[in-house]
């Protein structure tokens, strides 16, 4: 994992995540990607670690 390895933004309606050049990059529901809108349940792996992203 980087020191700064992704960002996730709200706008209030939409979280939208973004790799920030991490080095081995992240995944969201085992795809790699550069920029996702999140969705409830997705599964964000950055590095050993495993985040669940759950809307309320």
């Amino acid at each position: 994992m980087s020191r700064r390895h992704l960002e996730i933004r709200w706008d209030g309606q939409v979280a939208l995540l973004t790799d920030l050049n991490s080095t081995n990059g992240t995944t969201v529901n085992n795809a790699p990607v550069q920029e996702w809108q999140l969705a409830d349940g997705d599964v964000i792996r950055l590095g050993h670690s495993e985040i669940i992203v759950h809307f309320q």
